[in-house]
């Protein structure tokens, strides 16, 4: 695991640490954090609030 994290991770942040790309915290977006927080999932809203159970009789 270790050889892998080193080549993965360790060896691009050096490499991008030496172009002196700052590394600064991400900060939020108030006005979409809102947008987002309101929408519902499309499963949620189309979901029937109980499970039905059918049994199909074929005729022949």
């Amino acid at each position: 695991m270790i050889p892998t994290a080193e080549s993965t991770v360790l060896s691009p942040a050096k490499k991008i640490m030496n172009l002196g790309v700052s590394g600064s915290a991400l900060k939020g977006f108030p006005e979409v954090s809102e947008n987002v927080r309101s929408l519902k999932s499309n499963l949620a809203l189309d979901a029937p609030d109980e499970i039905i159970d059918v049994d199909d009789d074929e005729e022949e």
